[in-house]
């Protein structure tokens, strides 16, 4: 972990472990039981707006790591 500021920097290695340990925060039965209804409303309240289909789009957990790639 690094930390510049007040903002803490975590690796997906280091998040993965601490997961693993389950010294995570997130209430995952919450964030399972959250219907798309309910995520939409939440975004309209804090006056974001969400793309049309973006249920099949979403990423639930972490992303996975990108492809590294060399252009000549």
């Amino acid at each position: 972990m690094s930390r510049k500021g007040a903002t803490a920097r975590f690796s997906a290695d280091e998040i993965k472990a601490v997961a693993a340990r389950g010294q995570d925060r997130t209430d995952w039965a919450k964030v399972d039981a959250t219907t798309a209804a309910e995520i939409e409303r939440h975004a309209a309240e804090d006056g974001s707006l969400l793309p049309e289909g973006w249920e099949d789009t979403a990423i639930i957990g972490l992303p996975p790591r990108k492809e590294h790639v060399n252009i000549r």
